[in-house]
């Protein structure tokens, strides 16, 4: 078992408390265009789909912390063959 830091620890934490923070509702009042409806619910769609084959790709590897797991791989196949530092 990989040992966790402190560290490590703390920047999941942050993460999780960004997170609540993005659920908590605002008021902004503003409009989106009609000609911007499609095309961003498009890219959001696109987003989610690659996030999704993203976590599939990592299978056994994925985890919340940014220290490595123990007797892990480095993955270079799937959509992490385009990108340089995965995560």
């Amino acid at each position: 078992m990989t040992k966790r830091s402190n560290k490590d620890y703390l920047l999941v934490g942050t993460q999780f408390l960004l997170f609540l923070i993005y659920l908590i509702p605002f008021d902004l009042n503003f409009e989106v265009a009609d000609y911007l409806r499609f095309p961003s619910l498009l890219v959001a769609i696109i987003g989610f789909l690659i996030v999704l084959v993203a976590l599939l790709n990592l299978d056994k590897n994925l985890t919340a912390f940014p220290t490595p797991k123990n007797n892990s791989e480095l993955i270079t196949s799937g959509l992490y063959r385009y990108v340089r530092h995965p995560i």
